[in-house]
């Protein structure tokens, strides 16, 4: 009997874990469903976050609450700075017309002002950032999130900053890269992009 009652008690536990996700798991579901996921590629219901194509080489990284799935994600945009900032500041200006009543998606389509691309709008290269140091995209669970803006080429912080540091290292002063002034809690790393005879910065934080 003993055996039994515990039994249940499992189930009912189960049961109330599963209702606790079904929030979470139908925003993702519209995610899935009506725009182009670039990752995970499987539509995993196990991960909140979902990376969504906006325009070539431009992408929305969200991760929805468990508990709170409708309220504002926390969010980063991927791309060249030169395209991402706008959306970045729509956003920013918008994020107090968010609507808890709404779903995540009609939000972010209304703060944005844009409606987000399928699959089929455009090539998958477009939106393929590899990083062009390691040339993986994941690394240690982090996307390239630097892009330059003369070649478009996009890496991963830590793999930039481990390049450009090691010019420092191995360079006197006015060698190929150089720490400028501090910057909003870190310092500016500038030198040469490895992607091309141009140069490309990066915010060390502290």
């Amino acid at each position: 009997m003993q055996g039994a009652f515990s039994i249940m008690q499992v189930i009912d536990a189960y049961k109330r874990a599963i209702a606790k996700f079904q929030p979470v798991w139908r925003e993702l579901e519209l995610l899935d469903k009506d725009t182009w996921v670039l990752s995970p590629l499987s539509g995993l219901l196990s991960t909140p976050a979902r990376r969504i194509a906006l325009e070539n080489l431009c992408s929305l990284q969200v991760s929805l609450s468990v508990d709170f799935p409708r309220d504002i994600p926390g969010y980063q945009f991927l791309g060249p700075e030169s395209a991402i900032s706008g959306y970045r500041e729509k956003f920013s200006k918008g994020i107090n017309l968010w609507d808890p009543s709404a779903s995540v998606l009609d939000n972010l389509q209304r703060l944005l002002g844009t409606k987000f691309p399928s699959k089929q709008d455009a090539a998958e290269d477009n939106f393929r950032l590899e990083c062009k140091i390691c040339m993986e995209q994941e690394l240690e669970g982090f996307l390239p999130t630097k892009v330059c803006d003369k070649c478009k080429a996009a890496f991963h912080e830590s793999c930039l900053a481990e390049w450009l540091q090691s010019f420092v290292q191995d360079s006197c002063a006015g060698g190929a890269a150089s720490f400028l002034a501090g910057e909003a809690g870190g310092r500016v790393l500038f030198g040469d992009c490895p992607n091309g005879e141009h140069k490309i910065s990066l915010v060390v934080r502290k």
